[in-house]
């Protein structure tokens, strides 16, 4: 039956009680998952609303299995997906350590390699360096019967280098000690194409037949601190290789003792 109060409004419909299972609120003391739930039970209070009451209650065996047949059926694809995962990742880690013995294989066989293309490239220096030395020495050897002839202006030895030098060599140094036939088997200057105009004359390199008479050339030229010819300053000096030209380029600064009448000696072999 329903009644109209005096504003026309009818009154809320009296609740009836009912039992709600709802989950009970976790604590540091509770073990079991299964003590999680409660009763609860309302009943309508004088005003019309309900009243909640709570309560300890024991879940029946039906509602725990098909709690745990749907805790199952959430967590079996997850569990299948977790697996499938983890064997993608230990098949990659297997793939990565064989991966890893490989390069360490290859590290090693490369690492031998190098050992012996390095103690091959040791070997080919040394004797790289054997037959520059013993090149630099025949080199050296063929140029024992030269000398080098600086200053003569260029034109002055005519047609003939050779004849020019002999009588050049005979009228400014007069050497003594020289053989019957004094003979300059090559002469030629260096180098063989004409430089530009206004450039130093070039030098006269020669081959000298008995090689006496080229260290009597040279002692000579030692002891004329000044020759000329035509005017012009000119010098005898030995034909060296080019290492050993910056070899002895490097021992000028000793030559200063000479000018202030220090007596030096050097010790056979020198090496420099």
């Amino acid at each position: 039956m329903q009644v109209a109060n005096s504003f026309g409004v009818e009154p809320q419909r009296p609740t009836l009680p009912h039992i709600m299972v709802k989950p009970k609120i976790q604590g540091p003391q509770q073990s079991n998952k299964m003590d999680n739930y409660a009763i609860t039970k309302q009943t309508p209070n004088s005003s019309g609303q309900g009243s909640t009451g709570v309560g300890p209650a024991e879940p029946s065996l039906g509602a725990i299995m098909a709690a745990i047949s749907d805790l199952k059926s959430i967590l079996e694809p997850k569990l299948d997906t977790v697996a499938l995962d983890v064997s993608l990742l230990c098949t990659d880690l297997q793939r990565m350590a064989d991966m890893m013995s490989m390069a360490e294989s290859d590290i090693q066989t490369l690492w031998l390699t190098s050992k012996s293309v390095e103690e091959q490239v040791q070997t080919l220096t040394a004797q790289l360096a054997t037959m520059a030395a013993r090149l630099e020495d025949q080199e050296g050897h063929t140029r024992r019967n030269n000398i080098r002839v600086v200053g003569v202006l260029e034109g002055a030895e005519g047609a003939s280098v050779n004849l020019f030098l002999e009588d050049l060599i005979l009228k400014t140094l007069c050497p003594k000690r020289l053989s019957n036939f004094l003979s300059a088997e090559r002469a030629h200057r260096v180098p063989i194409l004409p430089l530009r105009l206004g450039a130093p004359p070039r030098t006269i390199t020669a081959r000298i037949f008995n090689h006496r008479d080229r260290d009597a050339i040279l002692q000579a030229a030692r002891t004329h601190s000044d020759l000329h010819y035509k005017k012009a300053v000119i010098r005898f000096f030995p034909d060296y290789i080019l290492q050993i030209q910056k070899q002895r380029r490097s021992f000028v600064e000793v030559k200063v003792l000479r000018s202030k009448e220090l007596k030096y000696m050097m010790l056979f072999p020198v090496k420099f």
